[in-house]
């Protein structure tokens, strides 16, 4: 009996014109239950291809996703489900459970999205974490300063990409920060979650290569199969900008074999202690002077790898491996890289402005090795900087023969582009 795959699509993942041409190569037959998105230009990628390779139902809600899941299911038998958005891992979860599919436990994605009990349970397993303590209310900031101590970084306990993270260096900093966070912070993460902050100590990183562009923390991609750990590659990042917004990801990683596999070990050992049995993982570490550290364990791939895998070996695809791996069959686990490639994101300064003028966007499409420019920004909008990458001007991916010819076509880029900013 030929198989079926659910796919299960919302905004906050990667596009349909990326997902579906990959996932079409399986033998399979796709079903689609999806969230229409309220931004035009994604509703209108929607429009031209969900449906396009089977049965599509709209939905208006995660717990829909769930009960037509379950309905559909009864007449056409599904055999594995797949999604690649943040606010989607718990749904695709209970779909999971209910019809007896592969996939991670609840539990298991309940941990991979509470930053504090993420933490905790790595604690309690002895993988290395920043000290760190819960805020639930006003009241736990001062025990908070005793537990963690300045300086220290105030972060949500949802959240991603540096989104409403700060650095402090006081208590009366800190009170600050949290009074304006409480009041500006969205929860885009995660349905229902609380809106809690975890105070944690300031890791102060260490680089491990000579270069100066690279930054003091990486990232481990891994697959996971029935419990059996794969790693990918290590990311090597660029160096952040203030307050936390993370600016490049090149691979695969330049370090050599010993140090990548002193990271592969510390990753597995954080899989392991969150109970998470299938799927892909982005795992992001901080370099210290007394080791590495975990910084925060994904469920998902991190945003760009499917594209930068392609971009560095053109017979990896990641999405549909993700697709095989659904469907309890043994993906692919070793990459064969041919060359360096990488994203870069685009940022405007370290305090809000309106964009005044951008420009000279075809022109920079032209540079060489620049595979891919989305400028998701426009005239006339306000960026802030603490939106982190909700604020960000564009992203580009580019491939190369080493990481210095990817920071040459990045520097190229900036160049190229005209960016005017007037003050708000």
């Amino acid at each position: 009996m030929r198989k079926r795959l659910l796919l299960l699509l919302y905004s906050g993942g990667s596009a349909p014109d990326l997902i579906y041409p990959s996932i079409s190569k399986l033998d399979t037959d796709i079903v689609t239950i999806y969230i229409r998105p309220e931004n035009k230009a994604l509703n209108d990628l929607y429009n031209n291809w969900v449906g396009k390779y089977g049965d599509a139902i709209e939905v208006n809600s995660f717990q829909e996703m769930v009960t037509e899941a379950i309905a559909y299911h009864v007449n056409k038998p599904i055999h594995g489900v797949i999604t690649f958005g943040e606010m989607v891992l718990d749904t695709a979860a209970q779909i999971a459970e209910k019809l007896n599919l592969p996939y991670n436990t609840r539990k298991s994605i309940e941990l991979s999205q509470n930053k504090y009990l993420q933490r905790k349970v790595l604690h309690e397993n002895g993988v290395p974490v920043p000290k760190f303590h819960l805020i639930e209310g006003e009241n736990d900031l001062k025990i908070a300063c005793e537990k963690v101590g300045f300086p220290a970084v105030l972060k949500p306990v949802y959240g991603a990409g540096g989104y409403h993270i700060a650095s402090v260096e006081s208590y009366q900093e800190l009170v600050k920060v949290y009074t304006d966070f409480t009041q500006s912070y969205k929860n885009y993460f995660v349905e229902n979650g609380k809106p809690d902050f975890l105070l944690e100590e300031r890791m102060e990183g260490v680089k491990w290569h000579k270069e100066d562009y690279y930054a003091d923390y990486l990232s481990v991609e891994s697959i996971i199969h029935h419990g059996e750990i794969y790693h990918l590659c290590v990311t090597d990042r660029t160096e952040i900008l203030e307050p936390f917004r993370e600016t490049g990801y090149m691979l695969p990683s330049t370090l050599g074999n010993d140090s990548k596999e002193s990271l592969y070990q510390m990753a597995a050992a954080a899989i392991h202690a969150l109970g998470l049995k299938n799927g892909v993982t982005h795992i992001e570490i901080k370099l210290t002077e007394s080791g590495p550290k975990i910084i925060e364990v994904n469920a998902r791939p991190g945003g760009g790898i499917p594209f930068r895998l392609r971009l560095a070996d053109p017979d990896y695809d990641l999405f549909y491996e993700m697709g095989r791996l659904s469907l309890g069959e043994k993906p692919k686990t070793i990459p064969d890289f041919k060359r360096s490639a990488g994203s870069f994101l685009l940022h405007g300064p370290n305090y809000n402005v309106k964009i005044a003028e951008l420009s000279n966007i075809q022109k920079a499409r032209e540079i060489p090795g620049l595979e891919l420019l989305i400028m998701v920004k426009e005239a006339g909008t306000i960026l802030d900087p603490k939106n982190s990458l909700m604020d960000m001007l564009g992203f580009a991916y580019v491939s190369g023969k080493t990481h210095s010819d990817l920071i040459a076509i990045r520097d190229q880029l900036i160049d190229t582009l005209n960016v005017k900013y007037e003050p708000v």
